[in-house]
């Protein structure tokens, strides 16, 4: 009955949020653009990959990334 177990039924993770600073850092790592707004003048395509990166990064948001790179959250949810 006492068998080990990997479940996570409740458990509380710490969950890491990077701030608007590193987190813009680590966007930039991803393409190199000059600056940040420059990512709503790429093409659609690249514009959602890089976006779709974004999102995998550990300790950043949705809205986070909607804030620090003007692009609303919607198009950033459909990436």
């Amino acid at each position: 009955m006492n068998e080990f177990s990997d479940e996570q039924c409740l458990e509380i993770k710490n969950n890491i949020r990077l701030t608007d600073e590193k987190a813009r850092e680590r966007i930039k790592e991803m393409d190199n653009p000059k600056s940040i707004s420059d990512l709503q003048k790429l093409e659609k395509d690249k514009r959602n990959k890089i976006l779709g990166k974004a999102k995998e990064i550990e300790g950043i948001s949705i809205l986070q990334i909607s804030r620090i790179t003007g692009i609303t959250r919607q198009v950033i949810k459909k990436t």
